[in-house]
């Protein structure tokens, strides 16, 4: 007869479920949640660099708008200046023949939207003819609220003469023009100082209007005949 040995250890050779182990590369991953979350504030994040690029680039935008305003109100002005301090006593015969009673003439039986005409020394034509005279005649109206400085190849007119047309200032309303005798600011040039001269020329002319960006403004020169 036989006898199998007892196994006091038997119990342990019972099989015990086994945990799987840990994946270390599963552990650093992202939830569903997590990848939302990033994916959200992405969007906002990309949103408001959309966001401030449109206002810069809107903001540069309208800063040159309002330097281009700027620039021409200045141009405007050293042209007006320019031509201003030119003026010299010269008059001009009309287109047959007939010579104008003033250099200057403003105000008084003029054509309609014409301000006033008169004839400038200093001025050079590149390119054309630099060594030929530098008086220019020089006209300016006012149409459709625009400030328009018109110029003839040659002082005296004749029949069928080119003009030159050029918008100096565009938006202009309500513009008086006014003339300094001497002793008082005038709407009309008759020729005469208020002082009992003779003078051909006013002292300064002053133009006086407004704009919808600027408001209410007035210039005012001074003309050879002021200093």
């Amino acid at each position: 007869m036989r006898f199998r040995q007892a196994n006091p250890a038997g119990w342990m050779r019972r099989s015990l479920p086994l945990k799987p182990l840990a994946d270390p590369q599963g552990d650093s991953g992202f939830t569903l949640i997590e990848v939302l979350v990033a994916t959200f504030i992405m969007s906002v994040l990309s949103v408001m660099g959309v966001s401030m690029l449109t206002n810069t680039l809107r903001t540069r935008d309208q800063v040159e708008v309002v330097v281009e305003r700027v620039q021409q109100i200045e141009l405007a002005r050293a042209v007006l200046k320019n031509d201003f301090t030119q003026i010299t006593d010269r008059r001009v015969r009309e287109e047959y023949g007939e010579l104008q009673r003033f250099a200057f003439q403003a105000g008084v039986g003029l054509e309609p939207d014409l301000l006033m005409s008169f004839v400038r020394n200093g001025h050079v034509a590149p390119g054309i003819d630099e060594t030929g005279p530098t008086l220019q005649y020089v006209e300016y109206l006012y149409r459709d609220e625009d400030l328009i400085r018109r110029t003839r190849f040659r002082l005296d007119a004749s029949p069928g003469m080119a003009v030159r047309e050029r918008v100096v200032l565009a938006g202009v309303k309500d513009l008086r023009v006014s003339f300094n005798d001497g002793a008082a600011w005038v709407d009309e040039w008759l020729g005469f100082g208020g002082e009992g001269g003779d003078a051909n020329t006013p002292r300064a002319i002053a133009l006086e209007f407004s704009t919808d960006r600027y408001g209410e403004m007035r210039w005012a020169f001074m003309t050879p005949e002021g200093y």
